[in-house]
């Protein structure tokens, strides 16, 4: 690791020379620098590419040290882009190709040039918050292949029953232990987690309408170009209310120092009506989320994503208790 606190990323100059030179046949000209992205929460290589005739492309690559999840959602991205090309196709990079040379396996994007946020301007949240509006509004009765699962069948969020997860006494105090007066943050998880587990619970019966989710929109996946959204990684697409993939990226916006999350849905909402039971079902499944992997021990390989899960716990535990009108858990305010 060559940043403390940053994930294990190879330089490019580590990649195979038969990756490296696989990927400049494929493009039609030699690599002749490659420089490491850095910013999303996992480990492996991402490398923004300058070839040799000027032109720029991005690889992101299944390496030795990829685990099963990487392997497995590498795989999905790649179908996702096999067979939903025609609904990802504004808003998801173009993919240029797929080289792969022993145990590395790569797929070679268009280039979006550098991020985006944070630090997080007005103006580009205001653009995303209406892109993704605009994806929400295009995904609407799209037709979708079949294997494509609703968001209530996921298993990795599975987002009606998430706060169904840490409600045993014993991972409440664990919760509540990330506060410098556990026993107040215990005191008033006891009082409010049933309606939290609720709330989440009835999302599947009040969801009317039915669009395309991209369920990881946050700003390392994202990128504003030319004043129009771009979002990467696409493993994770399914489909479900609009409000749940709304209120998932509206508090990343202000879990990382940038406007506050009523004033980003507000945005969203100058293109797409939400609907306010909806948000806070969904405000509420996603901090049940949070509160069941914030305090849980850190990653070796993932130094960041503790840190941002207690960040995220501290913005989505306090919206859903306003939204569903429960007192204030002034706890929060000591998590760091």
């Amino acid at each position: 690791m060559s940043r403390i606190g940053i994930e294990k990323k190879p330089p490019w100059r580590s990649v195979p020379a038969e990756l490296r030179e696989l990927v400049g046949k494929k493009i039609g000209s030699p690599v002749v620098r490659g420089v490491r992205v850095w910013g999303s929460y996992g480990p492996g290589p991402s490398h923004r590419l300058l070839h040799s005739d000027g032109r720029r492309s991005f690889i992101k690559a299944l390496w030795p040290e990829s685990n099963s999840f990487q392997i497995e959602s590498f795989g999905k991205e790649l179908r996702n882009y096999a067979e939903l090309g025609e609904i990802m196709k504004p808003w998801a990079p173009e993919l240029l190709g797929v080289v792969k040379h022993g145990d590395w396996h790569a797929m070679l994007l268009e280039d979006l040039g550098p991020k985006t946020a944070p630090p997080w301007r007005t103006r580009d949240a205001r653009t995303v918050a209406h892109g993704l509006a605009e994806f929400h509004s295009a995904g609407e009765g799209a037709r979708t292949p079949d294997y494509l699962r609703s968001v209530f069948e996921l298993e990795v969020f599975d987002v009606a029953n998430l706060w169904k997860e840490p409600v045993s006494s014993s991972d409440l105090r664990k919760l509540a232990g990330l506060a410098a007066n556990p026993d107040d943050a215990f005191a008033w998880l006891e009082r409010n987690v049933q309606r939290l587990i609720e709330a989440s619970a009835e999302l599947p019966t009040q969801a009317a309408s039915q669009t395309v989710l991209h369920m990881d929109v946050r700003s390392d996946n994202l990128r504003v170009v030319d004043g129009r959204l771009r979002l990467f990684d696409w493993p994770f697409v399914c489909t479900g209310p609009h409000e749940v993939d709304a209120a998932a990226f509206a508090q990343t916006v202000e879990a990382e120092g940038g406007p506050d999350t009523a004033t980003v849905l507000d945005w969203y909402q100058d293109i797409r009506p939400l609907d306010s039971d909806l948000l806070a079902g969904s405000m509420a499944a996603i901090s049940g989320f949070f509160a069941n992997r914030a305090w849980q021990p850190g990653i070796p390989d993932l130094p960041r994503i503790r840190p941002w899960q207690r960040a995220q716990l501290g913005v989505t535990l306090k919206l859903s208790a306003e939204m569903l009108g429960l007192d204030r858990p002034d706890w929060l305010e000591s998590v760091r």
